[in-house]
Order: C-alpha cells, then sequence, then structure tokens
C-alpha cells in the first residue's frame, strides 16, 4: 500500500506543476507572448474486475506543443523533490533503468529542433521552487556528461546557467 500512496503523492505532485505551467501559458496567451497547449495522452479501457481501468495507449513525444515568437515549440515538463540533484533516472526498484526523461521523448525534442522548432525540458526542484529551461541539446550532453563520469544524476549547481529568473509574479521561462 505505501507505493501507492506514494505514487499519489507524486502524482499530486505533478499536477501542482502542471497548474503552474498552466497558468504561466494563460499569461503568455493574454500578453500575446506564446500559445502553449498540453498535449493530450490517448488513453484505452482495459476490463478490471466490474469496471474498466485507463492506461496509456501510446507514448507521446513531449508535454506541450506551441509556438513562440513564430516558432514551433515543444516542451517537456519534468520536477523533481531533491534539492541538490536531478536524478537522471526515475526512483524505485521498478525503474532502476527508466530514464526521467525517456529516450523516445529525447529523439522527439531533437527532431522538432531539426525541424527548426525550439525544444526544451522545463525541470522544477519542488523544494526551492525553482525553474530551469534547457534546450534538448543541453540536457543530452549533461546526461552523457554524467553518465560517462559513472553518476546517475547532475548536481544541481550545473543547473544554475539555465535557471529561470523570476521577475514580478510569473516566471518567464521562454524569455531569452
Amino acid at each position: 500500500m505505501r507505493n501507492r500512496t506514494t505514487g499519489r503523492k507524486q502524482q499530486a505532485s505533478g499536477k501542482e506543476f502542471e497548474d503552474q505551467l498552466e497558468r504561466i501559458h494563460k499569461w503568455y496567451a493574454q500578453q500575446g507572448i506564446a500559445m502553449i497547449s498540453k498535449v493530450p495522452t490517448a488513453t484505452k479501457a482495459i476490463p478490471h474486475g466490474k469496471g474498466v481501468r485507463w492506461i496509456p495507449a501510446e507514448k507521446t513525444g513531449c508535454d506541450y506543443l506551441g509556438v513562440y515568437r513564430g516558432k514551433a515549440v515543444a516542451l517537456e515538463a519534468k520536477q523533481s523533490s531533491t534539492a541538490t540533484r536531478w536524478d537522471l533516472f526515475a526512483r524505485g526498484k521498478n525503474n532502476a533503468d527508466k530514464k526521467v526523461v525517456a529516450d523516445h521523448q529525447q529523439r522527439y525534442l531533437l527532431k522538432h529542433k531539426e525541424c527548426g522548432g525550439l525544444a526544451y525540458v522545463i525541470i522544477k526542484i519542488k523544494p526551492t521552487q525553482s525553474l530551469y529551461r534547457l534546450d534538448i541539446e543541453d540536457y543530452i550532453k549533461l546526461e552523457q556528461e554524467a553518465l560517462q563520469a559513472g553518476r546517475k544524476s547532475v548536481p544541481i549547481g550545473q543547473l544554475e546557467r539555465y535557471k529561470v529568473v523570476i521577475q514580478g509574479r510569473m516566471p518567464d521561462y521562454l524569455r531569452e
């Protein structure tokens, strides 16, 4: 039962981050800066006991798609509850080799960028409420450097150059 509780807490925490991003995206739209929308996850029904259980029907390439200053933008949003590092792999014994930003997501974001779009991984470090915006190529480079050094995480200090400066009440993660 403990794992279910932990999973629900993570889902609720992820929902908070999604809500924050939705507020930012609404503000972008109101300001005429960008139009960004959540990519819906296709689901399929699986009979389960007397009811139905909904599971993802396919893997999605990213969490958000939109347009910013005339360019297509693709975003993958992730969150961490650890203040000192960014874990590259999911926690838990069943997730030992599961990347937080999966290979298929990285390939999708790279292809998006190769086609002329902007492609970012947005990271929120929950204990400090810090946001980081990494171009997909920078994210992959940091991941490769960490793995080559035998690490499964990136120290927060290495993310500082990607930190989103919060001016006013709305973090503008698209600002260059």
